[in-house]
């Protein structure tokens, strides 16, 4: 089934191989490497560079390359900012927000804190805004989104403060509402997103490029939108925040500005947005076709499901295994991608995808597994960017119920380890069928 070629993505392969050992760690470590490679900043601006509307941005860059401009955010942006200069435009001085700080000749990276932001987070986004504020009035600024900058470029609009905005994601979080109200609240509450950003650039061109962190891959939800128009509303946000229970973290100063409008994000139409552009480059479904297509290369009979995963862990666990069960004939890999939502205290140790592959454990049979792994390497609190679920887990049940899921993962020796890969675009799961007549 393999050539001679073996992929280290895998840190911990051979713990891996050792507690499932109907796992074929091969053929996972080739997968995710498929997967996640074809969504890092240099393949995904590479294709999209090469063509027809990429190779046309590329032209228009290039002459207008003395006012040029890169800023950007994400778990990405030091990767991204260098694609960027591989592929489209070189040597443009560029300033960007990411999990590390980086000096590298033209390219500036300041830390932003993930999931909270912090009092450096909010200091360094409103310098790369002051800093996009203070260029040439016919500048093109060229903005690099990725996975994370929700959270890494952050600024609250008053009444709302730093305080507050962490305590309501924080609130949000253990709810677990969808990312896609947790995005509509921030976009709220929040000086730079909900296209105002790209507002406050107006005249200026702004050119958006993103990696898509979110299953809806809907351009508002990506980094909570800080380059576009936003359909949601004050109210909206409002009532999501009283739906999780959350109002109280909001505060009463927050609430009543929701309530009455005044802290309303911009909106389709608004003329501060008519010179702006954005393009997905990347997104989960690349990735979840590639994990496909490196499956099948290797004889596997795989298929990729229709839906999205979403909503909470037991209900998308029991939906993916019995898609798989209807969809493989025989022994094969049913590939999904998409993002479950866990209500667990936010110091709970592991993660979303270990807590969903332990809840798959309860409900395989013999030769069934569940594999479900973050893109981005990390899962959570956690180390490990995911876990195998299998029927041989016994005792998962007390461990979910403290929400740690992630403990029992890591005891098993089941946690997928790859530390960070530069890249996120959710999560990825995977119904596999192997020994079964």
């Amino acid at each position: 089934m393999h050539d001679s070629v073996v992929w280290q993505l895998l840190k911990n392969r051979e713990r891996l191989s050792s507690a499932v050992p109907a796992l074929d760690c091969d053929w996972l470590d080739r997968c995710m490497d498929a997967a996640i490679g074809s969504v890092m900043p240099s393949s995904a601006l590479m294709r999209f560079a090469l063509g027809r509307e990429g190779l046309r941005l590329k032209e228009r860059l290039v002459e207008k390359a003395g006012r040029l401009l890169v800023f950007g955010a994400g778990k990405a942006s030091a990767e991204f900012s260098r694609a960027f200069s591989g592929c489209m435009v070189p040597d443009i001085p560029s300033m960007l927000i990411g999990p590390e700080e980086v000096s590298d000749g033209p390219l500036t990276v300041l830390r932003g804190a993930h999931p909270l932001p912090d009092a450096a987070t909010l200091r360094n986004t409103n310098r790369v805004v002051a800093e996009a504020q203070a260029s040439w009035d016919d500048a093109t600024v060229v903005f690099l989104l990725s996975g994370g900058a929700s959270s890494m470029f952050s600024s609250p609009e008053a009444p709302a403060g730093l305080e507050e905005a962490r305590n309501i994601t924080s609130a949000l979080l253990s709810a677990g509402v969808p990312i896609s109200d947790l995005n509509c609240v921030r976009r709220h509450i929040s000086c730079v997103k909900g296209g105002r950003f790209a507002a406050s650039l107006h005249p200026r061109e702004v050119i958006t490029l993103s990696i898509s962190d979110v299953p809806t891959g809907r351009p508002y939800d990506i980094g909570s939108g800080p380059t576009v128009a936003d359909p949601t509303t004050c109210l909206d946000a409002a009532d999501i925040l009283e739906r999780a229970g959350a109002s109280t973290a909001a505060g009463s100063g927050v609430m009543r500005a929701l309530l009455q409008g005044k802290l309303e994000s911009v909106k389709e139409g608004d003329p501060r947005l008519s010179g702006i552009m954005h393009r997905s480059i990347a997104c989960n479904r690349d990735a979840v076709e590639h994990f496909a297509a490196a499956s099948m290369s290797q004889g596997v009979a795989t298929v990729i499901s229709g839906r999205t995963i979403s909503g909470g862990p037991e209900d998308a666990a029991s939906s993916l295994v019995s898609e798989g069960r209807g969809a493989l004939r025989g022994n094969g890999v049913l590939v999904a991608g998409g993002e479950i939502t866990v209500r667990a205290p936010g110091n709970s140790p592991g993660g979303r995808c270990q807590h969903f592959a332990m809840h798959a454990s309860s409900l395989l049979r013999e030769g069934e597994l569940v594999i479900a792994f973050g893109t981005d390497g990390r899962d959570g609190n956690s180390m490990f960017a995911g876990a195998v679920g299998s029927p041989n887990f016994e005792g998962a049940d007390e461990f979910l119920d403290r929400f740690e899921s992630g403990r029992y993962a890591e005891s098993a020796g089941a946690c997928i380890e790859t530390g960070p890969t530069g890249t996120n675009v959710a999560d990825i799961y995977a119904y596999i069928r192997t020994g079964m007549s």
